[in-house]
């Protein structure tokens, strides 16, 4: 049996460290492509939503931090009767 090598190489070559196996370039992160020849879009999205419900939760945790914070003060000072 033989094989036909035209069918296992990569043409054109593969690009940027990838490699060629049976006809297909397989590339190495981050990049993409039938040839490995383009950067795959990487980023994070956010829906407008997400942004208002993350930026609510900070806002109510820094308000109930500041108020265990003035109520451990009144702590502080009915145990130690300091005046400020």
């Amino acid at each position: 049996m033989t094989t036909d090598d035209s069918n296992m190489r990569c043409i054109p070559e593969c690009k940027n460290r990838g490699i060629c196996e049976m006809g297909q370039c397989y590339c190495p992160y981050p990049y993409t492509g039938k040839k490995c020849d383009q950067i795959a879009k990487i980023g994070l999205r956010f829906s407008s939503f997400t942004v208002f419900i993350g930026s609510a939760i900070s806002f109510f945790l820094g308000m109930f931090t500041i108020y265990i914070v003035k109520k451990i003060s009144e702590c502080l000072n009915l145990v130690f009767g300091t005046n400020d």
